[in-house]
């Protein structure tokens, strides 16, 4: 596939995607205007600064700067390059040119997914072999039953790390494709399997295909006890979950979810009948996570461990959750217990209270700082409060009143105090952001057509040659190479150009469907004006002594006389264009 056709590809993609569609995942909008505006997902926001002009197909943040089209945007979210960010738009809505855009990663990665297949049969094969009894004790003695072992698909590393690549090697895979699993390395000479006399668990996605590998040491006096595979053109840890594909049935059936931290606790949760329960992979959850689970389920409850760090992890990844428009719920448990650990020990899940996440916040926050009469922390705590209730208020300030009443009779509150300072909050983010590069704002007025009006770029470029502003004229040549795509432009602009092109669009300026062709005529003929004084002015004193430059100082003054003449006898106008 040619350049060309690539671009043209790019260009059908931006123009099929509906850019608050995809925002929308990730970042709960609302319209005020003809514009939408949400928190930003890319720096603490506590107010509405994320704006995205649908007509434009842009976003721009007031807060952090950050803005570009949805090409960008996915990028940013998801940590990926802009080629895999253009892959995941097609796959998900042009999926008919998925092996034309990147045929090869295309090929890359199903060779990745076949030899993760390979390993995990090679995996299971030890697991039920006389090596691994060590594994099936293990479990035993961890109270996993037997039928979560197949459920689960688990496995056994032996101790000799090159059994698994040599096998897979006389299999047929190269050597680079087994590197790019991420659970295989080079070293010296030879592939060695990153997990050793270990128990594995395989990470599988949704459709089925197993993606990574995490491992744990079977020997508790080890450290440390987990290690992950790599991450690889296939698994990207910040989005996948372990167990997705044995919950997601239940998940969609009952529209709920369990969020965990660990591998058993999930497998502990399935045995105990909760087969909607899932893990993040020891990490926190991110907008990819939420982005994946807003399309199955909108109950989303969090069981982490009870103790100081498990609190801190439910308050941190609740205010990411509220940002993208889910209050979750949060499972309390006993100080010290995981899910895995309360369960082995005979407890049950009916005995667990379920708390609103708003108000286990601010009950966890604000009622220990009241008992210890620390002001300061008290202080923080209201103030943490009242931000994770903005955030509610921006979508909905029926329900952030509800709360407001509710956490000011638990905690003992002012609830008119409360309330105005939650509003305070909740207000958005509008600070117009300037335009702060010396440009003649005449040249600006010439850009200001060329990304709104796309059938002025071929008034305009013939003048590109008299505009002063460098930054002008490097995007309006971008805009020329792109036939006038503001969408291809923003994807291959350096970042000067990217935020000069998104702070015009995000301008509220209209222009009339017709008759904007006489202003933007006039504007052009000022430039070409002011651009031939300044070659007459250069060229003067010399023009007499060189016969080349005398009769370019003619021209010139020939030229002048028209554009101006032009200019003065607006009644009988003719136009250059």
């Amino acid at each position: 596939m040619s350049y060309q056709e690539k671009k043209e590809i790019v260009r059908e993609l931006l123009e099929r995607v509906d850019i608050v569609e995809v925002i929308s995942e990730y970042v709960s909008l609302k319209k005020v205007g003809k514009d939408w505006y949400g928190l930003c997902p890319f720096h603490p926001d506590t107010k509405p600064s994320l704006r995205v002009r649908e007509d434009k197909k842009v976003f721009n943040c007031f807060g952090c700067g950050v803005g570009g089209n949805v090409i960008s945007f996915i990028s940013r979210v998801k940590n990926i390059s802009f080629q895999e960010a253009i892959s995941y738009l097609a796959e998900k809505y042009y999926p008919v040119v998925i092996p034309d855009i990147s045929k090869e990663n295309w090929e890359s990665t199903r060779k990745i997914i076949q030899a993760n297949a390979h390993i995990l049969f090679l995996l299971r094969k030890f697991f039920n072999s006389k090596e691994g009894s060590y594994a099936r004790e293990y479990l035993k003695q961890r109270k996993i039953k037997e039928d979560m072992w197949g459920i689960f698909s688990l496995g056994f590393a032996p101790e000799d790390p090159f059994i698994i690549p040599s096998t897979l090697l006389k299999e047929g895979f190269d050597p680079d494709t087994l590197c790019m699993t991420g659970s295989i390395r080079k070293a010296d000479k030879s592939l060695i399997f990153i997990f050793r006399k270990k128990l594995v668990f395989p990470i599988v996605n949704s459709k089925g295909e197993v993606i990574a590998f995490g491992g744990r040491v079977l020997d508790e006096n080890l450290s440390p006890k987990y290690i992950n595979s790599a991450e690889s053109p296939v698994f990207k840890k910040r989005e996948s979950f372990f167990g997705i594909l044995q919950a997601i049935d239940e998940m969609r059936l009952y529209g709920r979810c369990v969020i965990v931290e660990g591998y058993f606790d999930v497998i502990a949760l399935h045995q105990a009948g909760v087969k909607y329960a899932i893990s993040c992979l020891g990490t926190a959850i991110t907008q990819s996570h939420i982005a994946f689970l807003k399309r199955i389920c909108g109950d989303v409850i969090f069981m982490f461990d009870g103790d100081d760090a498990g609190k801190k992890a439910i308050l941190k990844n609740l205010e990411t959750f509220l940002r993208a428009g889910i209050i979750p719920k949060v499972c309390v448990l006993p100080y010290g217990e995981d899910p895995d650990s309360f369960l082995a020990k005979g407890g049950s899940i009916s005995d667990l209270e379920v708390k609103d996440g708003i108000i286990y916040a601010s009950e966890s926050l604000i009622l220990p700082a009241k008992e210890q009469k620390d002001s300061v922390q008290l202080a923080k705590s209201i103030l943490k409060v009242q931000e994770l209730i903005s955030i509610i208020s921006h979508e909905s300030q029926t329900q952030a009143e509800i709360y407001i009443k509710e956490i000011c009779e638990r905690v003992g509150l002012s609830y008119s105090s409360f309330k105005a300072d939650v509003k305070r909050l909740t207000k958005p983010y509008t600070l117009k952001r300037k335009i702060d590069i010396n440009i003649p704002e005449y040249e600006l007025e010439i850009l200001r057509f060329a990304l709104n009006k796309k059938e002025s770029l071929k008034y305009i470029k013939d003048y590109i040659d008299y505009i002063t502003s460098k930054e002008v004229k490097d995007v309006l040549n971008l805009l020329l190479s792109t036939s006038s795509s503001v969408e291809l432009a923003l994807l291959f602009a350096d970042e000067q150009s990217k935020k000069l092109m998104i702070d015009i669009l995000l301008e509220d300026k209209e222009y009339p469907e017709f008759g904007w062709e006489e202003l933007l005529e006039s504007i052009l003929r000022r430039v070409a004006i002011e651009g031939i004084r300044r070659e007459l002015s250069a060229i003067s004193k010399t023009a007499t002594e060189d016969p080349a430059k005398k009769q370019k100082y003619l021209l010139l003054l020939k030229k002048l006389s028209v554009l101006e003449g032009v200019r003065s006898r607006s009644s009988r106008r003719t136009r250059k264009f």
